[in-house]
């Protein structure tokens, strides 16, 4: 398959991130590279939605002064809070009878967001 294709320049990269997103079995994909020096940027992507996620990945990145793991183990945080919150509101409409079921499953994406979170700053590189 890779061998099919291109063999250098942009063509190349462009190839290798469709034939990546192809075997994936997902709608988009793209290849971002950084520099020992900390230079960053995007090669390329599969389509202007990958882009655009490659690129808000180093601007929230800058932002928030945080290399993409951390950002990414922040990010899986937020989300198990917002899962944990929204099993609570969805419980309280529910049955009764579930109750303790989804405390169980609040707890334990709590529990997740506390890891995400963890990892996020132990990610961080120390200024």
């Amino acid at each position: 398959m890779l061998a099919e294709g291109p063999t250098e320049g942009a063509e190349r990269s462009r190839h290798i991130c469709q034939l990546c997103a192809r075997l994936l079995g997902v709608t988009g994909a793209g290849i971002s590279l950084v520099t020992a020096a900390g230079n960053r940027g995007v090669v390329c992507a599969t389509d202007e939605v990958s882009a655009r996620i490659e690129d808000l990945q180093f601007t929230l990145g800058e932002r928030l002064g945080l290399p993409t793991p951390a950002l990414v183990a922040f990010l899986a945080g937020a989300m198990c809070v917002i899962g944990a919150l929204t099993a609570g509101l969805v419980s309280t409409y529910g049955n009764a009878t579930d109750w303790q079921a989804v405390q169980v499953v609040r707890i334990e994406w709590l529990l997740g967001a506390i890891s995400a979170f963890a990892a996020g700053c132990l990610l961080k590189p120390r200024r």
